[in-house]
């Protein structure tokens, strides 16, 4: 009978399998998934008068073109037709064919249709990307015929390249985003693991194994999708939004400047600049009641960012060659606020629906009636650190062909943070018991500084916290030698690559890769187990060692780039130019007036504002409750001391994590002093998670007499 039921599991096990593969099949391969009617088409009112070329009496002949759709999921087309008359009669005919064979065939009654507007046909039938197909316009039993459109091509679709008729071509869209499809494929992966577990596998210890992967995987796919979408924290939309997208621009900035092949640096990070200012996700032009895009609507100029790259390259007698290729010369520049106004060679307004966006323009200068093309933009290295993730980011951009990289990019990150989370979640829940697994699992789910930092190309949150999962590998398994090993070189490794790609909140992270031995250490003493004392001191200190190792060889190679060859000559400008602007001690006559009052603070100023929270402390416990959070495990600590109830393991973690968190508040106090928009997550490096598990823990002793989770 087992056995019988052995195989109708296995046997449902792999219907479900097939039933997963052909829908992943039809979700990636074939992106079978689609929705919506989506055109490109301009409106008939943003037409310049004098672009309107004429028009097409459909009363005397049909109208026969060639299109080719130019993406997957083509959904139709938009037609405008004019001066219809109110009574009209008849029906507007539509056919599309391929090599003589008709497709498809619409008949519109010509009363549905408003002269000017767009009136929209649907496709049923399947068009295939970069084929060639037939379109024929007529009209039938029509009492007076209306005419299409035809204008200047620059305005139109490029499906019927060449063609000046007036009509738009529709498309539907994916309804999963990438991202979300590999969000998708994580979590039907974490099910299958679920599956194979429960269904296939007999053994206890690979069941549990596989459940444990199952389960990292899932927390992995949850984690991801409110590190992507911020669907967890309303109040948080604002600024998650925007959230330091002036520092992951300098890891777009370089990958956006290689392909432009733009001036190369040593350094894997940069500003880069271009005709609308500095380059970020964001970027724009002028526009309000006077302006669309950068394009005046009263006069022959254009608006473009008064920044390092247009005051290099921007004079009169430059030549701009916009985005359909039409080229003007620039008569006169005229500064105005954070803007230089280009006044060009013509007399009349440029229509930004004709010449296209502002960022695809060029600039050319003359040499003996040449023209030569300047850069797009102008990049400039930011010298701080040795910009690692940016090296990395872009070689990857450039080998992998990636379009729309920054959403890659973003993705990648957010998986790799949630993956660290998630095994650090599962392995504190192994260590001590699932409700401290569960209040790191919420913290990392529901602090908005967590989640905001998550998908950052520049911060790649990952780096952070993987020294600490290293450090509580090693304090479950140090009794075995072989996991020892890996993690001296995991701590090695893990905080060379934070240092290369960032020196912020290097002294927390490296007493988070210590914190967990360090409590074992601790409660090793008071226990007076003395062969255990000493392993996790010998531990910690050879990790500690090779983790300053880590960071040297880091300080080094930025030094190497620094010193343009000369490591002591670039450590000499990192300590002068970073480490004091960072830590203080410096010459105020060294730093320019914005860094004086962050160079003048002490210790314990710095360290106060960091209680006076700016956000929820996690989504739900608001700004106010931090301090009652961080004084509540005290009292407890108390009541249970004068009850001679006192864990001291509980009291150690506390210590040990408080001392964490506040490190970089006191070492680098200057940068703490200015950076509290963003310096905040440093209470999550293991903090917030304790004060939590102290207090949940407490109240589930007084309910239950136990902690039975």
């Amino acid at each position: 009978m087992e056995k019988v039921q052995g195989y109708s599991r296995k046997l449902t096990f792999i219907i479900i399998s097939i039933i997963f593969m052909v829908l992943l099949f039809l979700l990636f391969p074939i992106d079978y998934f689609s929705h919506g009617f989506y055109s490109d088409a301009i409106e008939y009112y943003n037409i310049s008068e004098e672009d309107i070329w004429g028009y097409f009496d459909l009363g005397q002949s049909s109208y026969d073109l060639t299109f080719t759709p130019l993406q997957d999921h083509f959904a139709g087309f938009e037609v405008m037709l004019d001066q219809i008359p109110e009574d009209v009669s008849g029906e507007l005919e539509l056919v599309t064919s391929a090599d003589g064979s008709i497709i498809e065939t619409w008949e519109v009654n010509l009363s549905d249709v408003s002269s000017k507007n767009w009136y929209m046909i649907y496709a049923d039938e399947k068009y295939k990307k970069n084929i060639e197909y037939q379109l024929k316009i007529s009209v039938r039993d029509c009492n007076e015929a209306p005419l299409l459109l035809m204008i200047d091509n620059d305005y139109l679709q490029k499906e019927s390249q060449g063609d000046n008729l007036l009509i738009g071509y529709a498309y539907e869209q994916s309804t999963f985003t990438l991202e979300e499809k590999a969000l998708i494929l994580l979590l039907a992966l974490s099910i299958w693991l679920f599956l194979l577990g429960e269904m296939w596998i007999s053994d206890m210890l690979k069941r549990k194994y596989v459940r444990v992967g199952a389960l990292t995987l899932g927390l992995t796919v949850l984690l991801s999708w409110n590190y992507m979408f911020n669907s967890f924290d309303v109040e948080n939309d604002s600024n998650f939004e925007t959230f330091q997208l002036d520092s992951d621009a300098l890891v777009l900035g370089v990958i956006e400047a290689e392909k432009d092949d733009a001036n190369i640096i040593d350094y894997g990070l940069g500003r880069y600049f271009v005709a609308a200012g500095p380059y970020s996700s964001q970027i724009s032009f002028r526009d309000d009641d006077n302006w669309e895009k950068g394009y005046s609507k009263n006069e022959p100029q254009i608006c473009i960012s008064n920044n390092l790259y247009t005051r290099e390259f921007i004079a009169p007698g430059i030549v701009i060659q916009f985005a359909n290729e039409d080229l003007f010369i620039i008569q006169e520049v005229v500064e105005e606020e954070e803007n230089y106004i280009l006044t060009l060679n013509t007399d009349k307004p440029l229509n930004y629906y004709k010449y296209g966006d502002l960022q695809e323009a060029s600039f050319y200068y003359s040499d003996e009636g040449t023209l030569n093309r300047y850069p797009n933009g102008l990049l400039t290295s930011y010298k701080s650190q040795y910009g690692l993730q940016g090296r990395i980011f872009q070689l990857m951009v450039q080998v992998l062909g990636i379009d729309r990289y920054e959403e890659f990019l973003e993705l990648l990150c957010s998986v790799a943070a949630a993956f660290i989370f998630s095994l650090l979640i599962v392995l504190v829940g192994l260590k001590y018991n699932l409700l401290y697994g569960a209040c790191f699992a919420v913290t990392f789910l529901l602090s908005p500084w967590v989640v905001n930092f998550a998908s950052s190309e520049y911060w790649v949150e990952f780096t952070w916290f993987l020294p600490m999962l290293i450090g509580l590998v090693c304090s479950i398994w140090v009794d075995i030698k072989w996991i020892r090993i890996i993690s001296y070189v995991g701590a090695f490794l893990s905080i060379a690559v934070k240092s290369l790609c960032g020196y912020e909140y290097i002294s927390t992270v490296m007493l988070g890769l210590v914190a967990f031995p360090v409590i074992d250490w601790i409660g090793a003493m008071f226990k007076r187990d003395k062969k255990r004392t000493l392993l996790l001191f010998k531990t910690i200190f050879i990790m500690g060692m090779l983790a300053l190792a880590g960071f040297g060889i880091a300080i080094c190679m930025h030094a190497f780039i620094r010193g343009e060859g000369s490591i002591w000559q670039g450590i000499q400008k990192i300590v002068a130019e970073d480490v004091l602007r960072r830590v203080g001690g410096g010459n105020l006559n060294d730093f320019e007036p914005i860094y004086w009052s962050s160079l003048n603070a002490s210790a314990w100023e710095t360290l106060r504002k960091y209680f006076h929270f700016e956000t929820d402390v996690i989504a739900g416990i608001d700004a106010n409750q931090f301090p009652v959070l961080c004084l509540l495990p005290i009292v407890i600590f108390i009541y249970d001391y004068v009850k001679n109830q006192l864990i001291t393991e509980d009291i150690i973690m506390y210590i040990v994590f408080f001392l964490t968190a506040i490190s970089w508040f006191v070492l680098g106090k200057s940068h703490s002093y200015i950076h509290t928009f963003m310096n905040y997550v440093l209470w999550y490096f293991g903090f917030v998670q304790c004060c939590l598990y102290i207090i949940l823990k407490k109240i589930f002793l007084k309910i239950n007499g136990k902690v039975n989770v």
